[in-house]
């Protein structure tokens, strides 16, 4: 009932229970922590609304019933963009790496002191550069890998339409393929721009939109752009670096990740959809 909007204490659960008239609050909150009821640092997830959820219900009701080899054989690419950051310097790269810890080994004491606490999410990334990325995730592989040189609009949608997916499609499946179904998101900016709208009819492309604010359902971004930012720390040089090294080597980390991963990555479609169908519209379970 709170829905994350106060907090819920020990002394608010005994209350609506009505048992503050037949326990003392130390025995329930003792009781409550045996079964496990404790403050929990919550987990932080994409804000839902009734009516996202309602729209995503009604697409999880309509999509739940298809098997799992639809999933890999009758949608021919996963598509989405990612604004990586670019460290290239060793005092940028380190500034990055602190906005990655989630956690630290120390005393209640030693919250504050130096090496104990991350930058604040909103100022972490101030003077490192970025770089907008659209892939394609199809079978086993990452099928598309391409780095934008101009800002992300319609225009630059449609070009990326016409060219880099339209050829990634036709290697992956074939040129005497005249129609692809691809997955990507509601983004009005440039998937559903009337230039892209336009590059997509053009190439024969049809695209399956995601309901609002739907990650887990783009194999991209419930598991793919992390292992590449895993691989890319993984992999990271002593100093500094250009930014066509940088590109170079992220598209050898994109291009390079295992196989059975992806084929795993794209065969959780289904799972994740039945979880939102089954929370109403709401978080899954393990999504």
């Amino acid at each position: 009932e709170a829905d994350s909007e106060f907090p819920v204490t020990y002394e608010d659960i005994s209350k609506k229970s009505g048992m503050h008239k037949k326990a003392s609050l130390r025995t329930q909150a003792d009781a409550l922590r045996n079964l496990g009821v404790r403050l929990r640092r919550p987990r932080e997830k994409v804000c839902i609304t009734a009516e996202d959820a309602k729209k995503r219900l009604r697409v999880a009701k309509a999509w739940v019933s298809r098997p799992d080899s639809y999933w890999h054989e009758k949608v021919h690419a996963y598509v989405d963009n990612k604004a990586f950051p670019m460290p290239l310097t060793l005092k940028q790269r380190a500034k990055y790496k602190k906005t990655r810890v989630t956690g630290h080994l120390r005393k209640p004491s030693e919250g504050v002191e130096r090496g104990c606490t991350k930058p604040r999410m909103r100022h972490s990334f101030l003077g490192v550069p970025s770089v907008n990325i659209s892939a394609a995730v199809a079978k086993d592989r990452v099928i598309m890998w391409h780095a934008h040189t101009q800002p992300w609009n319609g225009e630059t949608a449609a070009n990326m339409y016409k060219g880099p997916l339209l050829h990634a499609l036709q290697k992956t499946w074939g040129k005497a393929k005249r129609k692809f179904t691809i997955v990507e998101d509601g983004d009005r900016k440039g998937n559903q721009s009337t230039k892209g709208i336009a590059a997509k009819a053009a190439a024969g492309i049809h695209a399956m939109t995601l309901p609002p604010r739907t990650p887990e359902w783009m194999p991209l971004d419930y598991a793919v752009w992390t292992a590449i930012e895993r691989k890319m720390l993984e992999c990271e040089p002593d100093g500094n670096e250009t930014r066509d090294l940088y590109l170079a080597r992220l598209r050898r980390c994109a291009l390079g990740l295992p196989r059975s991963f992806i084929s795993k990555v794209i065969g959780r479609m289904r799972k994740n959809i039945r979880e939102v169908k089954d929370a109403r519209g709401y978080h899954g379970k393990t999504s």
